[in-house]
Order: C-alpha cells, then sequence, then structure tokens
C-alpha cells in the first residue's frame, strides 16, 4: 500500500489500463460475434445466389420466354395428335330421337335379313342390344350418341355376318353416359374452375363396351378379329376374348372300327386318314371396347 501512496500517478495509470484492456476486451469480444452473424448472413445469401445462377433455367425474363415457346410448341403437337385420333372415329351426326328409332330400326332390318341369307342364326329377341329403344326413344341429348355407337355396332356384326360365321348366340352392349343424363354439358353453362377442368381433361378418352358371343371356324375367327384391330375408320379394343373349343375332350388314339383311326396292320395298304385336330369349331367369348376421343377444346 506504501508504495501505491508513494506512486500515485503509476498506480493510476496501471488502473486505467487495466480497466481500458477489460472494456477494450469486452468491445473485441462484441465484434467478433457481430462478424460472425454478418460472415454467416453472407455465406447462406451467396449461397442462395449461386443456387439461382446455376438453375436451368435460369429465372429470368429471356428464359422464360424460351419456357412459354416450349410449352406452345409442345400443346400444339398434343393437339396435332388429338385431332389425328378424333379423326379416326365414326363421326357424330346431331339427329333426333326420332331419326334414332328410325335408323334403329333400318339397321335392325339390314343385320336380320344379311344373317337369314346367310344361314346364321342370332339370339332370340335380337335387336342391336338396343332393345329398349324399340317402344321409346332415348333422352334428346342421347340420340346422337346412341347414332354414332348404332354404326360402330352395326359395323361389328356386319364383320362377323360377312365372314361366315356359324351362329351369334349373344349380343350386348353398355350404356352410355347420355341415355342416363350423364352426358357431355356444354363449360361455359357449368362456370369455371380448376377443379372442373381437371375433371374435363380426365375425358379425353372414353370407352364404350360390347358383349358378343359366336361360333365360328378358327381361321374365321383369326381373320376376323385381325380386321376388327386394324380397322382405320374406328379405334376398337379388344378388352377381353375368351375362345373355347367345341370339343373339350381330344379324340381316343385310336378308335377301333374307324377308318385311318386304329394302327395299319403290318402289311395291310393304309385305309382312308381322317383329320383328328383343327377342324373344329370355335365358341368366342368377345368383350370389344369402341373408343371415343373426345374433341379439342377451341383456345
Amino acid at each position: 500500500m506504501s508504495w501505491i501512496k508513494q506512486n500515485k500517478f503509476l498506480s493510476g495509470f496501471l488502473a486505467f489500463m487495466v480497466i481500458g484492456v477489460g472494456a477494450l476486451g469486452y468491445l473485441l469480444m462484441q465484434a467478433q460475434s457481430h462478424y460472425s452473424e454478418v460472415r454467416t448472413d453472407y455465406e447462406t445469401k451467396a449461397q442462395e445466389l449461386n443456387r439461382l445462377e446455376t438453375l436451368k433455367p435460369y429465372p429470368e425474363a429471356e428464359n422464360l420466354k424460351l419456357i412459354e415457346a416450349q410449352k406452345a410448341q409442345q400443346f400444339a403437337v398434343i393437339e396435332a395428335l388429338h385431332k389425328n385420333l378424333a379423326a379416326a372415329q365414326l363421326p357424330t351426326e346431331q339427329i333426333s330421337r326420332e331419326q334414332f328409332q328410325d335408323k334403329l330400326r333400318e339397321a335392325v332390318t339390314r343385320v336380320t335379313t344379311k344373317a337369314k341369307e346367310g344361314g346364321i342364326a342370332l339370339p332370340a329377341m335380337f335387336y342391336l342390344g338396343m332393345d329398349k329403344y324399340q317402344s321409346e326413344p332415348p333422352l334428346p341429348e342421347a340420340a346422337p350418341a346412341l347414332g354414332r355407337q348404332l354404326n360402330a355396332v352395326e359395323f361389328i356384326l356386319t364383320k362377323l355376318l360377312d365372314a361366315g360365321v356359324v351362329a351369334i348366340t349373344k349380343f350386348d352392349r353398355d350404356a352410355l353416359p347420355e341415355e342416363e343424363g350423364k352426358g357431355k354439358k356444354d363449360p361455359a353453362k357449368q362456370g369455371g374452375g380448376a377443379g372442373k377442368a381437371e375433371k374435363s381433361a380426365k375425358n379425353l378418352v372414353s370407352y364404350h363396351g360390347m358383349q358378343i358371343e359366336f361360333t365360328s371356324d378358327q381361321g374365321r375367327f383369326r381373320n376376323i378379329l385381325n380386321e376388327i384391330v386394324t380397322e382405320k375408320g374406328q379405334f376398337y379394343v379388344p378388352r377381353l376374348v375368351v375362345v373355347k373349343n367345341e370339343k373339350e375332350d381330344a379324340p381316343a388314339r385310336f378308335q377301333p372300327g374307324v377308318a385311318g383311326a386304329e394302327p395299319p396292320k403290318p402289311g395291310a395298304a393304309s385305309g382312308t386318314k381322317k383329320l383328328v385336330f383343327g377342324s373344329e369349331k370355335v365358341n368366342v367369348s368377345l368383350v370389344l371396347d369402341v373408343v371415343d376421343f373426345a374433341e379439342v377444346a377451341a383456345k
């Protein structure tokens, strides 16, 4: 203590220095903490800038125009493809429900007459799967769609009759949505909305099935199927094909008393040979879809 009293200036100076060093250390720690925060923020922003600059494409006006041009080109290609597909189908005629009933009667007459001339049996009460419209007309909005389906049905049945099948044992078809009042509606009357547009996009392609059972030679059946799937005027898709041989049991290897069916005796001349496989008829169950491509909306 005596030294401090004797050297007041020096002791005061030392005390000031200690306080100054402490304050400076505190300020240095604060500055270092702030520097760390600033550096972290800088590095984060630098990384984000680098991410944006390396994006493909980089989000700027020129690249945005490029994306829009590519998008428009893609839509044009899709629209052209869809128009080509829509052209490969039977046209829809704007007819009244009375006109549809007239067309249906005429089609039934043509098909039944052709079957009778060819000696081909048809199911009882045969009316092209549209029996209910024999006595009552369809809904007015359903007539055009039914007229188109009638053309598709008559085409298939005519194809079977021209091929010379033995018999058509069953024919039925799926009802169209328009027959139940669930057909296409005008979007302008329904109002806008992304949800409705998205729902409409899912109905670009629809399938309307028909079920046919017939008996035919094997070769003629193959020709019929090939001609249906390669038809250019309308898309048909065989959804299910079941072929059953009319003879479920294979013939015996040797049938006593039948010429050519039992092994020849040594030294004996061969008799008349009989074809064992390939001459049987086949019973065919065919589920066939008529494919309908929706019209492309104008832009």
